[in-house]
Order: structure tokens, then sequence, then C-alpha cells
């Protein structure tokens, strides 16, 4: 199966990998990620989140986060997921 570009079929294929890894963080942070592009916010935080607590280690997902806290209207949640990005992202 094609997923191509639709969200829905790619977001069934990482459903899939969580089950079979729930440890699997950048299964989470991808989810996340089309979560957010088809305007699930808070799924979005809530999978970058996990992906956070299973270990992912890239600045990108704090940026991501912000995104999607920011068009959620939470600033200051937004404003430190921005900051922390700009901390890792230097170092």
């Amino acid at each position: 199966m094609n997923s191509g570009n639709n969200p829905t079929i790619k977001l069934i294929f990482f459903n899939k990998a969580i089950k079979i890894d729930p440890e699997f963080s950048d299964a989470y942070f991808a989810r996340g990620f089309l979560k957010y592009v088809i305007d699930d916010n808070g799924g979005a935080v809530d999978d970058y989140t996990l992906a956070i607590k299973k270990g992912y280690k890239a600045p990108l997902v704090y940026k991501r986060r912000g995104e999607a806290k920011e068009s959620m209207g939470d600033t200051k949640g937004a404003k430190e997921d921005f900051e922390k990005y700009e901390e890792l992202k230097g170092s």
C-alpha cells in the first residue's frame, strides 16, 4: 500500500509501529507531526511529549511541540518550548 501524501494512511502506519514497539520515540515524533498537519494540535502535543519521554533527542521536537502549543493559544508553553529548542540547538 502506498501512503503517498495521505496523512491519515501514514498515521495508521505509525500507530502500527508504536503498537509493535511502544518505546520507538521516532514514531511518536513523526505521528505528532502528522497530527499537527491535520490540525490535531492536542494530539500532536501529546505525541511530542511522549517522544521526549521515550528518549527522542533531537531539539526539533521542542520547536514542533511549541508550534502546536502556539496553534492552540498556549503562548506560555510555546515560549518555553521555543527557548528549550534554542538552548539544545546551540549545544
